[in-house]
C-alpha cells in the first residue's frame, strides 16, 4: 500500500527542487487547474493572493512559496509589541538628516 503525502509534505518536496524545475511544475498545473469561480469575497482574495504568489515565484522573486504560520484567528487576535521611544520611522528619517 502506498502512503499519501501531505500538502505540506508535498510543498516541501517541490521546495527541494531546483527552481527550473519548481517553475516548469507551476506551469503545469497552471494548465493542469481550472480556474474556478470564487464562491465569495474571502475566495476572491485567497484565488488572487495565491496567483500573485505563483506569479512571484515564476518571475524569480520567491526561490519558494512560504507556508502560512498563522491561523485567520491568530492573525486577528495578532498585537505588535509596545516599544518604548520614537517610532522607527522617525528614528531613520532623523539619521538621514
Amino acid at each position: 500500500m502506498s502512503e499519501t503525502m501531505t500538502g505540506t509534505e508535498i510543498l516541501r518536496a517541490i521546495q527541494m527542487l531546483p527552481l527550473t524545475e519548481q517553475r516548469a511544475l507551476l506551469a503545469q498545473l497552471n494548465q493542469a487547474l481550472p480556474a474556478a469561480a470564487p464562491a465569495d469575497e474571502s475566495d476572491e482574495l485567497e484565488r488572487r493572493e495565491r496567483e500573485f504568489e505563483l506569479a512571484m515565484l515564476a518571475e524569480g522573486f520567491f526561490a519558494h512559496i512560504p507556508a502560512q504560520t498563522m491561523t485567520d484567528e491568530e492573525f486577528d487576535e495578532y498585537e505588535p509589541i509596545e516599544i518604548e521611544g520614537e517610532p522607527l520611522s522617525e528614528q531613520i528619517i532623523h539619521a538621514r538628516i
